[in-house]
Parts: structure tokens; sequence; C-alpha cells
């Protein structure tokens, strides 16, 4: 089963990153994430990832399991967000990327909740790769919106045209030290809101900052 769900920047993701790539996650549609990413072996120190990631999503979601594309990322499985994988794996190489993970949640209707975290070399890093996102998804037409509660957030509402009508993704994007986190929430239909996307970046960031 495939899901699509617009991504910030490398982000997207890291959104994601891109150095003029066309996508993210697969073979989705431009500015869109399919959740169904490659994933190779997971070493032992790729659970820490799983730990940071918000664990629920708002009632009628239902969480995804690893055969929908939910799990550990490794540097293939990242690269892979983006149409022009080659690209995305050099970019992630050189913001020293080291691990990544991520939770998806659907409802009968596919809308979806998703939600990722990487891993780079350094603050730095990190933060040039959120920059990275910022800079894909203006380019492709993304539209900012304010996310007040979560410091240093970027936020970013995408339309995805096709035939099969509009899919819409309201997509928080901020780092946390070498840590890239992405929260969207996006559906085909009236399934989908920034407040959504604020209030679970909100938990997302109190999650990984502490009491």
């Amino acid at each position: 089963m495939r899901v699509r769900a617009v991504a910030l920047a490398a982000v997207l993701l890291a959104a994601c990153g891109g150095d003029g790539g066309e996508g993210r996650i697969g073979d989705a549609a431009p500015g869109t994430l399919e959740l169904t990413p490659e994933t190779t072996t997971t070493m032992p120190e790729d659970t820490s990832m799983a730990d940071l990631l918000i664990e629920d999503a708002p009632e009628g979601y239902v969480q995804a399991d690893a055969a929908m594309g939910a799990g550990p990322l490794d540097l293939e499985g990242a690269a892979a967000a983006e149409v022009d994988h080659a690209a995305e794996r050099a970019l992630l190489e050189t913001r020293g990327f080291q691990r990544g993970w991520s939770r998806a949640w659907l409802t009968p209707d596919d809308d979806v909740v998703y939600v990722a975290a990487y891993e780079l070399g350094s603050d730095e890093a990190a933060a040039r790769y959120l920059e990275d996102g910022t800079e894909t998804l203006l380019a492709r037409g993304a539209e900012p919106f304010d996310v007040p509660g979560v410091d240093g957030a970027r936020g970013y509402v995408t339309l995805d045209e096709s035939e099969a009508g509009t899919f819409t993704a309201y997509a928080v994007a901020f780092t946390r030290g070498p840590h890239w986190f992405l929260v969207l929430n996006g559906s085909a239909g009236s399934g989908a809101s920034p407040d959504v996307a604020r209030a679970l970046a909100e938990v997302q960031a109190r999650r990984v900052e502490g009491p």
C-alpha cells in the first residue's frame, strides 16, 4: 500500500534535502512522500532513534507497520526519499547522515500522520539540512505557515495535484542538536490541518527536550 504525503526538504523531510531532487521517498511524485522507503540492515544503535519519536497519533489513526515503510532508515533508505537517489545520498553524506527512523499512522481514508528523525553529523549539519529542505520546498511552491509553539520550526503546506485529486500536506520540520525532525499530516480529503501538524510537532519537541 502506498500513501503520499508532502515533505519538507531533504527534508523535506528533511521537510528534505535536495539539491535539485524532484520528490521524496521512493518513486513518489515531486514533493511527496511515499511511505515505503527502502531500508537495509538495522544496526543495534539504530533503535535509539525510535525512542526519539512520538508514539501516538490523533484518534482514528492506526499505526503502520514495517511493511508499509515505518521503521529504521539507513543511508540508502533515506536517500530513496528523492527521485534522484544519488543526489540525495550525496547531500546526506555531506551533512554526515548517521541513521534515521520513521513512524506512520493511517486512517481508513488514507489520511496520514508521518514522523521522521535523522541523526546528522553535527548541530551545524542538521541546521544546514533544514535550510536545504526549506529552499527546496519554497522553490517547489510550498506555502509557509507559522509554528509558534516550537522554537526554530518551519511549517509548510503543499498541494499535490494528480489525476486522483489534490493531496494536501502540512509539514513541520525542526532540529535539536544533530537531529532533524519532520512531522506531517496529509490528506486527499479534508482530514489534514495545520493545527494537527502544529500540535504533533509540539509533542515531538517536548519528547526530545524533556520536561
